[in-house]
């Protein structure tokens, strides 16, 4: 590599680490480890002294909290275990692990997975959602600097998830 590529290199480096310092400190975050990614290059993150699969759902939960703050969401719980398939022994169940539910004032709740990427096995799991399970499944992403939501319909696909795959 020539000497200005080096450069170029360890710029963008920089460049990444001083997002991640500025997300870190708009929820009073701490990184888990910076060498311990996963395959989707996920930050484990430590937000009030939990500690999350990634620094979006670590972002997420903070934002919760300041939905809380004002009014806007009675209650919130992570790691939801919801099961897809029931079966006799534990190898013939399929689950999925949604990262929220999510209270509302009127009494209405629902769940809500975090996402910045879509994997395979997620959108094998959708697909089984609506056939299974009697609630709201919402995907949130965080495409730029806001929180976008989408809610699944009947099981199926629909258009806009083929842009995360």
């Amino acid at each position: 590599m020539t000497p200005a590529g080096q450069r170029r290199k360890a710029l963008a480096k920089l460049g990444r680490e001083q997002r991640l310092t500025r997300r870190l400190e708009a929820i009073d975050g701490t990184l888990v480890s910076l060498n311990g990614r996963s395959k989707m290059r996920n930050q484990k993150t430590v937000y009030r002294g939990v500690k999350y699969d990634s620094l979006l759902e670590a972002e997420y939960a903070a934002y919760l909290d300041s939905l809380m703050l004002v009014g806007k969401v009675v209650a919130w719980e992570r790691q939801v275990h919801v099961i897809l398939l029931d079966g006799p022994k534990a190898r013939d169940r399929e689950k999925m692990i949604v990262d929220f539910k999510v209270w509302f004032p009127d009494g209405r709740w629902r769940y809500e997975d975090v996402k910045g990427r879509l994997l395979p096995v997620f959108l094998h799991k959708v697909k089984h959602w609506k056939r299974r399970v009697q609630a709201e499944l919402w995907i949130v992403t965080k495409p730029k600097d806001e929180w976008v939501y989408r809610q699944m319909a009947d099981g199926i696909l629909p258009a806009w998830l083929e842009q995360y795959r």
